[in-house]
């Protein structure tokens, strides 16, 4: 059962419960009257309560549900920033890897080169 569901029920019943009293007491109708009306302010005042009670359980609510929202953002914010920082590593190691292979690249070539040039040395001195 939903809670305004309930309130309401018990609203009814508490405003039935009120008539049937007053309508079956043995008072005189100027009693009546007043008890009537004493019982109206106090179901008035049981329903402003009610309502302010209602207020401050939406506003706690809101401002749990508020407050869990941004929790859950700045958790997947920082699962983000995770993720990010593990790219921009993994990128770095990919990129000083890459590195490393062209300049062992170049100086497997500089070696070749210099390998060349005294075996063509060589062979023009020995032919010389």
């Amino acid at each position: 059962m939903s809670n305004s569901k309930f309130v309401a029920a018990i609203l009814g019943g508490a405003a039935a419960g009120v008539i049937l009293g007053v309508l079956l007491a043995p008072k005189a109708g100027k009693e009546t009257r007043k008890q009537i009306l004493k019982s109206s302010r106090k179901a008035a005042q049981s329903v402003e309560e009610l309502i302010e009670e209602g207020k401050k359980t939406w506003f706690e609510t809101k401002g749990k549900a508020k407050k869990d929202a941004s929790v859950a953002a700045n958790e997947l914010d920082d699962f983000i920033r995770h993720i990010v920082n593990k790219g921009q590593t993994i990128w770095n190691k990919a990129k000083n890897k890459a590195e490393d292979v062209a300049d062992d690249a170049e100086d497997a070539f500089d070696s070749a080169m210099n390998t060349g040039r005294k075996a063509a040395n060589n062979i023009r001195e020995s032919i010389s």
